[in-house]
């Protein structure tokens, strides 16, 4: 009885130790946040502007070849976002639309245009899920579990990550800057459009600059596990309140 007792206790002792244990992490984990928060503009200011518009240009892979591309996008965060992409592939100019909305969506493609199946609508929630987390502020719900993920280099800086969860999204990994407390790195798990299979995303964010008042990165480098997928320069970035809904209409 007296071991029974005795192995009871220590339990106990461990049990509170790793509750303490937790307890700090998430409280480091806030404090990480908040610095995060500070940086990149204030919570006022991101929370103010869940719209967000820009112009951009880059390379994309398509069939193992860079090929060059221009476009726009539109997103009115939780849950609509627009973007526009035109390149020549072949000697021929291609346009693509895709348009998310709430609970449906489009694809638009050189006239000929689709509707998204169920699995492309899940996996365009996962995605506007991601982009959300990179906006800190909704982090601070109790809705989002936050825990550490320990340093990292990123292009010889030093980083530290954060793991957010959320129940029926997948995990998403962020990556701060230690010194600036900007965000470096968004690392997620999804699927591919083409094999429906599972992939590694990794996205790096670069060159931030001032945009009403907030700090917003104008070169992003999207690689595919492990692979380098697409690189953009952003410009014309602009925050609004809310953007002209007409733009999640069906294209």
């Amino acid at each position: 009885m007296r071991r029974v007792l005795t192995s009871f206790i220590a339990l106990t002792v461990l049990a509170a130790g790793a509750a303490r244990a937790g307890e700090n992490e998430e409280k480091e984990m806030k404090a990480l946040l908040e610095k995060a928060v500070k940086a990149h503009g204030g919570a006022k200011n991101l929370e103010k502007y869940p719209g967000v518009t820009h112009k951009m240009k880059g390379e994309i892979v398509i069939m193992n070849a860079a090929v060059e591309f221009t476009g726009a996008m539109v997103l009115q965060l939780p849950d609509q976002a627009r973007s526009e992409i035109e390149l020549t592939l072949g000697g021929t100019e291609i346009k693509q639309i895709t348009v998310f909305n709430k609970d449906k969506g489009w694809i638009a493609v050189a006239g000929t245009k689709m509707k998204l199946t169920k699995d492309m609508i899940k996996e365009a929630k996962e995605d506007m899920h991601a982009g959300r987390t990179t906006t800190l502020v909704p982090l601070r719900d109790q809705a989002y579990k936050l825990s550490p993920l320990g340093e990292l280099k990123i292009n010889d800086a030093d980083s530290v990550g954060v793991l957010v969860a959320r129940k029926g999204f997948r995990d998403v990994n962020l990556y701060f800057d230690k010194k600036t407390h900007l965000l470096r790195k968004m690392e997620r798990r999804a699927k591919d459009p083409m094999s429906g299979e599972e992939v590694s995303k990794e996205t790096f964010y670069h060159d931030y600059k001032d945009v009403q008042g907030m700090q917003h990165p104008y070169k992003v480098v999207l690689k595919v596990d492990g692979k380098d997928f697409m690189k953009a320069e952003l410009s014309d970035v602009k925050f609004e309140e809310k953007v002209d809904a007409s733009n999640f209409d069906e294209p």
